[in-house]
């Protein structure tokens, strides 16, 4: 039963592929064509899973052997516990809204903060001045004004308020740096233009 449980994910999982990634086609016009293809398709995926899978742990075992549990080849789909906030863990925190605390725990050394705002302003200063890398839209003239002299950029901040809609300004140790943004097809149709 579980092997036609995977089947049926692989399939599954094939035609929404299909669906999303260009370049990837069935060229069948039947229904019952596309989905023996897919089961086709899926079972080849199963049968040379089978087949490297063991390949793969006696590789592992081997090199875990021989560096005597230095190295570990972990096959796919086997997650191993790390704690977070580690080196081999790093963690992410999102926030985007209320304000960002300095953090105190254990392991925030390998921890970022990920400050999401719609609007700049007071009570951002705090974190943008203690922030290693800032990623800006196109700021509006107060906007600018109180970034520029939280940061110390000068002159630098007001160009903010001059960026096209398509760019973004990265900010690291008061060195400003430009780029745009190239959306690819699939994002102007799910997305859209970049704007603010």
């Amino acid at each position: 039963m579980g092997i036609i449980i995977r089947l049926v994910i692989t399939a599954v999982s094939l035609w929404i592929a299909t669906l999303v990634i260009g370049g990837i086609e069935l060229n069948t016009d039947s229904t019952t064509g596309k989905i023996g293809t897919l089961l086709a398709v899926a079972v080849i995926f199963g049968i040379v899973n089978a087949i490297l899978r063991p390949i793969i742990k006696t590789i592992g075992c081997g090199l875990y052997v021989l560096t005597l549990g230095l190295i570990a080849v972990v096959p796919p789909g086997r997650a191993f516990e790390i704690a977070p906030g580690s080196a081999l863990h790093p963690l992410l925190v999102v926030v985007d809204v209320g304000p960002v605390g300095a953090d105190s725990r254990p392991g925030a050394d390998w921890q970022a903060t990920l400050v999401v705002r719609d609007d700049f302003g007071a009570a951002d200063v705090d974190v943008a001045s203690r922030a290693d890398l800032l990623v800006l839209q196109p700021l509006r003239p107060e906007e600018a004004t109180l970034l520029g002299g939280a940061l110390g950029l000068g002159e630098v901040a007001q160009w903010m308020t001059r960026i096209r809609p398509d760019m973004v300004g990265v900010v690291n140790r008061r060195a400003v740096r430009w780029a745009a943004l190239a959306e690819t097809p699939i994002e102007g149709q799910l997305i859209g233009a970049p704007t603010r």
